[in-house]
């Protein structure tokens, strides 16, 4: 009778893993164009946003650097869109910090896609890992490098 009672350990739930949010930054007309990237990245278990296509351009411009600020890794499709483009959206990226942007990117991609242009083919940039379609179209592979160093800065073997 004296004896203490059992100790009933609770055991606490695993933690859930947190999710990484990526934001795949393409333009109007390469939407079609990136949802291979969109529906695989997605199936490897990444959070996957698309920029909004809104007529309200003042309500798309506030939802585009809220996503930049808040995603975990960047990913550019540079398919129709021209390097101009490009080239804007890589600036509004370097100006994510003065927006609000708290932590590092884990990671930072440029897939470029078709149609090949003689641009395209010598673009290179030290901005971001630079990832190029296959003549055959989308394949995994081609996103290796940027999912590998996505895992490494994540912590994941």
């Amino acid at each position: 009778q004296l004896a203490p009672p059992e100790v009933v350990k609770k055991v606490a739930p695993a933690p859930q893993q947190e999710l990484t949010h990526l934001y795949l930054v393409c333009d109007p007309m390469d939407v079609e164009a990136a949802r291979p990237l969109e529906d695989f990245l997605f199936d490897q278990g990444f959070e996957v946003t698309l920029p909004l296509f809104d007529e309200d351009e003042a309500q798309a411009r506030m939802d585009h650097e809220e996503s930049l600020c808040s995603c975990d890794a960047v990913l550019f499709f540079y398919g129709e869109a021209g390097e101009p483009w490009l080239r804007r959206k890589l600036r509004e990226l370097q100006k994510s910090a003065g927006l609000g942007r708290e932590k590092p990117l884990l990671a930072r991609g440029i897939y470029v896609g078709h149609p090949l242009t003689p641009q395209k083919e010598r673009f290179r940039t030290l901005e971001a890992t630079v990832l190029r379609e296959p003549t055959e179209g989308f394949s995994p592979q081609a996103l290796a490098p940027f999912l590998t160093e996505l895992d490494r800065a994540r912590g994941v073997q």
